[in-house]
């Protein structure tokens, strides 16, 4: 129940993002990444399974959809 929350959260903001700036998904998640303060090193180091746990989606959530 919790992850179906947080992918649905998530997701709306992805899409708040886009439909706001008129970005594609990939930019809109870079956006959100630099927002965080993640930097390429963090993501070099953790992966994005670490942003993803950021946001309460599982650690394996981008190895199933598009980033």
């Amino acid at each position: 129940m919790e992850e179906d929350r947080a992918t649905k959260t998530f997701e709306a903001h992805l899409s708040t993002l886009m439909q706001t700036h008129g970005i594609d998904r990939d930019t809109a998640i870079r956006w959100d990444l630099d927002a965080m303060g993640l930097s390429k090193d963090d993501l070099d180091f953790y992966g994005l399974g670490f942003y993803a746990y950021q946001h309460g989606l599982k650690t394996n959530y981008f190895d199933k959809t598009a980033a």
